[in-house]
């Protein structure tokens, strides 16, 4: 199910057509309006006026545009705009190019992000904010014996990783890697290779889409260097890893900028906007009156909300260390410094000394950036722990050293502290005191993290927070130092995992600043006969955990029994004699308290200045209140204890009996989803479907703007994953690596092995959130395909705790039941537990033609072979080489494979229409074979139509699909991965060449683009060193079948040519006139693009001058044909130079092709308009005599530069890639005598010729043939 875009062209509404209401707000005034606040109506009201623009923008603007409509809704004016009292985002003017202030003001966002703006703001910050966001220094040097002894850098001109110096000016890349691993990593093996000039070249086609991005980008911004970790660490060197983590708050302080690449899931999605179709903009606007339109502008924070890059770990020290970062997001850029906030959809950087509010500047946790110096530093930890534990790690074994730079840059400003698992050393006590805040808050984990002490923070899943966050009396500066003093006592030791050394917690520095008491604290009389030093040996099993233990002199309390009421959910009282309230008691995993066993063992840890009811909310006393840990002791000799609660506690000494209580709790959704997790697993286990594991998922929440079919809009919060899902394993399933460290909690650990999935829902409600059960439930169905690409068809369940209803998905789209009472037909529930959990993968919707044996390492795919015989091939790529996102349509999936005889295939996978009245791909291809320069097929079959799949469930107006496979011959790489000039003009003649030959069959292809240009194999001899390829869009022409229309919506943008897109402009007629066709001189126009497209973005000076004329090639038809008019222009006069890499011939080829185009293009238009006389129509054999000229001149060309490069160093001409270029003297007279013979001789002949013509098209044709016009579908 395809989310639509909420976008609705402002051209589509009625201009002004305000409602009553908003007419008030006169939003004909757009600057210098005075802050004020209108009244809406209710919501009810406000999504009821779908035909008033304004209140269509507030509807789409706030987070809750479903609730009811009795709640009155006001809107206010202000600095960012109108914001509305429902919350939301903002709604702006967007500026016409006369707004005076950047209050209220917003622009429109393109497809591409200007390169100059990004620059622009880089500057703006460097100019007016160097005092806050300037970057410290890393390096060790004389004057900063802190920094880094190495810092490994892109050279993103000499394509290499070299050492910084301390002057170095470099930019951090901040991303997160989602299930993808890198293949190319910074290894021992690969220093000094990826190190060597140009390096990195050799391996660009291995680099993620993300880190291509980056490098590209910093090449626009006009800086050289690059920070990656996965490039500039060792990955496979423990020390150089470990000095880098141990110092990443410098790696990122020390940046002038950080790309945040927070857009996808993981580093395969690129930077949104920066290359063309790489985002769709879904931006709202407009217009409200005459001239006056309106959008909704997102601030970083609501830009970052919900994305993956916002719930890992590892990527928040890396935002709120950055002094700059660029953020892209899905629909936009956002640059956010330590004093300002700019974004595209925002004016603010044309008013630089215009601060946007500080809301803003919040990063993904909802957190302000931290600056060097903090003026609170043991609440900034606070804050930053309650934020950072809510977010997700690969491994969990990674939870401090994710943090390690955030800890370190606080510690170093709590007295110079240095951290002991987590904690700062000079407030140890206070980091003690750590909770979980929200016990109601879902999470898939609780209990302990056995790779980290009970005693810190990441010992436990939930606790999030020091207490101390919450106290002031803990925290500031001016106090946290006399708490220290006055209400603590003991003398902390750790004793060190590796040597067994027992130390102070304080290290050696502190103790040298403040002596052995550090606190400055005195001494209890009670305690003077108790020793401070611990002198107790620790087991050797326990000492193999790797963590600190503390050893340490304390008071302690036993409890025969407790008497325990619950309280809000998992908050416990401590009842005393006569069962009085005594205190509160948070067990850190409730679950774990049944296995405790009496005495409980309490430690007495700190006192507190005043009362604090955090715990003890019904308790109003003013008495000395504790804080306590409960530990339980993990050996028989009781030298080993671990936390297992922490308490506030008032009366410590009053026991109580010994009386236990039934903990109770309503059904909540996270019971619902263990309820049916075990119903499932049982009916799994009963009918030993051994094959078949149940896991519940880690939830989390992205938020989804939907267009309906009448045009609203709806905004949901939906859940990212299912609650539960069915995994197998077998011929169907994709093993997975080894070496993957998986966390089978997340959807990420289980998309592989995924067999059906389950959405677990409260039933109270569900009638008004049904469509977004249905929207999930695609979402859920798109990554299975997605992630499995051997999938025919697959079921996504809803079940509450009143109803269930089964989706199911394919190719052609969705079918639904209706909802069932499963207390009323339980077996139908348990019917359709058992099909999700079906042993039987065909059942399950796999292609049992696509195989994986785990045990053998091999993965075939069977299909016909030419003699119309099953044929197993290998598959060389585990995962497709393509495949879309798309579930309903062609779902073109290709493979590459491999036969016995080694030899490499392709097959190809599509689901095409039925009833098409387009002669299908086969076809053609059949026709093509053995055509030179042709992608050839060896077979196919049709094996599967939709209504196969759905039998009997066919709706009436079904629409079938039938899946055809194409086997076809393996070749190279596409045109832009050429190795060498001789290779790219080779590959690009031959491709020219298969063209021709594929015109000459009688098909036109339609669809010219540097993808579908591939190089040949090596070896390949002339006339298959380049491919033609794709024949989806093609047409068969026989030659009395008309030339088809020209249609922009056939073929790739950036590749068409000026006349297809001079048609896309159905109210504007072509000036000079001209037929309405698609010809083969389109189709040479596409190739002339292509060719341009590989030269100018190649590596080179000229990359950044012609980028934008480049990028814009792809945009909407208008700007599309003004940046290639604007190009050609630049061609025709000799402006563009390409990459010295390439040399001058390469200059004079784009010349010639020009000129020779430009030339053959006005005589051809004005012949077919001769041709088809008042028809509009022109046959095929009308114009091959004019094909076969224009392909001939086109190729004598190229064949031209051919033989220049061939002969080049061979006194034919002088070439010097790196300095002046000097092109021979009889190379440019033998052109210039090509272009005047061509001008002067043939001119008379061909004037006549066309002429002759004319006169004879003055006359009606008659040929009783019916011109064929083809449907784009």
């Amino acid at each position: 199910m395809p989310i639509v875009p909420s976008t609705k062209p402002p051209k589509d509404r009625e201009t002004g057509a305000l409602c009553d209401i908003c007419k008030k707000i006169n939003l004909e005034l757009r600057s210098n309006r005075a802050p004020a606040t209108y009244s809406l109506g209710t919501s009810g009201r406000i999504k009821a006026s779908t035909d008033c623009p304004f209140c269509r923008l507030v509807y789409r603007a706030t987070t809750d545009g479903r609730r009811g409509g009795e709640d009155e809704v006001t809107t206010e004016w202000n600095e960012r705009g109108f914001t509305t009292s429902l919350g939301g985002v903002n709604v702006a003017f967007l500026d016409n190019g006369t707004a005076t202030t950047a209050r209220g003001g917003a622009r429109a966002i393109e497809p591409l992000i200007a390169p100059a703006l990004m620059r622009k703001w880089l500057q703006l910050c460097e100019t007016h904010h160097a005092e806050t966001c300037s970057p410290v220094l890393v390096l060790r040097t004389p004057n900063n014996t802190s920094g880094l002894e190495l810092l490994r850098v892109i050279d993103v001109q000499d394509h290499c990783i070299v050492e910084a110096t301390p002057d170095t000016r470099y930019i951090a890349l901040s991303y997160v890697w989602g299930a993808v691993i890198p293949e190319v990593r910074l290894l021992k093996d690969s220093i000094a290779t990826l190190s060597a000039k140009g390096g990195l070249l050799a391996v660009r086609d291995r680099l993620p889409r993300t880190i291509i991005d980056a490098i590209y980008l910093v090449g626009v911004l006009g800086e050289r260097y690059l920070w990656i970790d996965t490039l500039c660490l060792v990955q496979d060197d423990e020390e150089d890893m470990m000095s880098g983590i141990a110092k990443m708050d410098l790696v990122y302080k020390g940046a002038i900028l950080t790309i945040v690449a927070s857009h996808g899931i993981d580093v395969n999605a690129g930077l949104p906007g920066l290359t063309p179709g790489s985002r769709k903009i879904d931006q709202d606007i407009e217009e409200v009156a005459p001239s006056v339109r309106m959008t909704i502008t997102r601030g970083v924070y609501d830009s970052l909300s919900g994305s993956r890059h916002a719930s890992r770990g590892w990527t928040m020290q890396e935002l709120l260390l950055s002094h700059r970062t660029l953020i892209f997001v899905h629909n936009g850029v956002h640059f956010r410094c330590h004093a300002n906030c700019w974004s595209e959809d925002t004016l603010y950087d044309n008013f630089p000394t215009e601060v946007i509010p500080t809301q803003s500047l919040h990063s993904g946790s909802l957190i302000d950036v931290l600056p060097d110096k903090l003026a609170e530093p043991l609440h900034e930890y606070g804050n930053v722990l309650f934020r950072y534990t809510y977010r997700d790690l690969t491994k969990e074994t990674d939870r401090i050293r994710a943090a390690t730079g955030l800890l370190r840059h606080i510690f170093r400003q709590i007295d110079g502290s240095s951290a002991v698992e987590g904690i700062p050393s000079a407030a140890f006590d206070i980091g003690l005191l750590s909770w979980d805040p929200f016990p109601k808050y879902p999470s898939a984990k609780r209990g302990r993290r056995i790779d980290f002490p009970s005693w810190s923070w990441a010992g436990w899943y939930r606790a999030r927070v020091p207490l101390g966050y919450h106290r002031d009396e803990l925290t500031y500066a001016a106090n946290f130092r006399d708490w220290l003093c006055q209400n603590t006592y003991i003398t902390w030791y750790a004793i060190n995992p590796t040597t067994t050394a027992t130390k102070p917690i304080w290290d050696d520095e502190l103790q040298c600043r403040l002596g052995e008491n550090v606190y400055g604290r005195k001494r209890d009389s009670n305690l003077a006969e108790f020793p401070t030093v611990p002198s107790a040996a620790i087991p050797k099993e326990f000492i193999m955990r790797g963590y600190h233990f503390l050893d340490f002199w304390a008071y302690t309390v036993k409890y025969p029994g407790l008497t325990l009421k619950q309280h809000q959910s998992s908050d416990f009282r401590i009842l005393g004699n006569g069962a009085h309230d005594c205190g509160g008691i948070r067990l850190d995993d409730p679950t774990s308290f049944p296995d405790m066993e009496p005495p409980f063992e309490m430690i007495l840890l700190s006192t507190a200045n005043r009362f604090n009811n955090l715990f003890n909310d019904d308790v109003v006393v003013e008495k000395p209140i504790y804080f306590v840990m409960l530990i339980q002791w993990l050996d028989p000799d009781m030298t080993i204890g671990e936390r297992r609660a922490f308490l506030h506690n008032e009366e410590l000494y009053d026991f109580g009996e010994e009386e236990w209580a039934t903990i109770t709790q309503d059904i909540s959704h996270n019971v619902l989803v263990i309820r049916i997790q075990q119903l499932m697993s049982r009916l799994v286990s009963y009918f030993k479907y051994t094959s078949r594991k149940v896991r519940a998922l880690r939830q989390r929440l992205v938020a989804v703007t939907v267009t309906q079919e009448d045009n609203s809009d709806k905004q949901w919060n939906l859940q990212a994953v299912p609650d539960i899902v069915v995994t197998g394993a077998g011929w169907a399933y994709r093993p997975r690596n080894k070496s993957e460290e998986i966390d089978l909690k997340s959807w990420e650990g289980n998309s592989l092995q995924i067999a059906s999935a389950v959405m677990v829902r409260k039933d109270e409600k569900l009638e008004t959130i049904e469509d977004r059960m249905k929207l999930e439930a695609a979402f859920y169905a798109q990554e299975i395909f997605r992630a499995q690409g051997n999938r025919l068809f697959c079921f996504v369940l809803l079940v509450t705790e009143e109803r269930c209803k089964l989706f199911y998905y394919d190719h052609g789209g969705c079918l639904e039941t209706p909802a069932a009472s499963i207390h009323a037909n339980p077996t139908l529930l348990a019917w359709y537990l058992l099909l999700l959990s079906s042993p039987n993968n065909e059942v399950l919707g796999f292609d049992k033609t696509i195989r994986w044996n785990s045990k053998l390492n091999v993965r075939t795919l069977v299909t016909d072979n030419e003699n119309r015989e099953d044929v197993q091939y290998r598959l060389l790529d585990p995962e497709p080489i393509f495949r879309p996102r798309k579930i309903r349509g062609r779902a073109t999936t290709c493979w590459e494979v491999e036969g016995k005889d080694g030899e490499r295939k392709l097959v190809k996978d599509a689901w095409r229409k039925d009833a098409s009245t387009i002669a299908p791909e086969w076809t053609m291809l059949q026709v093509t074979k053995g055509i030179e320069g042709v992608g050839e097929m060896i077979a196919y079959e049709q094996d599967w139509s939709l209504d196969m799949l759905r039998h009997p469930f066919i709706h009436p107006d079904f629409e079938n699909r039938i899946r055809v496979r194409t086997t076809m011959k393996a070749y190279g790489k596409s045109l832009d991965f050429f190795d060498s000039r001789e290779q790219l003009l080779y590959a690009f003649r031959d491709a020219v060449a298969g063209h021709r030959n594929l015109w000459d069959a009688g098909i036109l292809h339609r669809d010219v683009s540097v993808n579908n240009i591939l190089l040949g194999t090596p070896n390949a001899p002339p006339g298959q060193r380049g491919i033609i390829i794709d024949l989806d869009n093609a047409i068969q022409l026989g030659a009395e079948v008309a030339l088809p229309r020209a249609s922009k919506r056939v073929g790739t943008p950036p590749f068409m040519s000026t006349n297809v897109l001079v048609f896309s402009f159905k109210k504007t007629k072509p000036n000079p006139p001209r037929l309405d066709c698609h010809s083969h001189l389109d189709e040479l126009w596409s190739f002339f693009y292509v060719l341009c497209w590989v030269c100018f973005s190649a590596p080179g000076p000229q990359r950044e001058k012609y980028e934008k004329i480049l990028d814009m090639w792809g945009e909407n038809d208008k700007m599309a044909l003004r940046a290639k008019h604007a190009f050609l222009l630049g061609v025709k006069l000799g402006n563009p130079k390409v990459p010295p890499s390439f040399g001058p011939i390469f200059d004079t080829l784009i010349s010639c092709l020009y000129a020779y185009l430009a030339d053959i293009d006005e005589t051809f238009r004005k012949t077919l308009l001769a041709l088809a006389g008042g028809t509009q129509v022109v046959f095929k054999g009308d114009v091959d005599k004019y094909a076969q000229k224009h392909y001939e001149g086109y190729l004598e060309i190229i064949d031209e530069a051919i033989g220049a490069v061939e002969n080049e160093g061979q006194g034919e001409m002088v070439v010097s890639l790196l300095g002046d270029i000097t092109l021979n003297v009889t190379l440019r007279r033998k052109k210039k005598a090509r272009v005047q013979e061509k001008d002067k001789a043939k001119k008379a002949e061909l004037q006549r010729e066309e002429k002759d013509e004319c006169n004879e098209e003055d006359e009606p044709k008659t040929r009783g043939k019916v011109s064929i016009r083809t449907t784009n579908l």
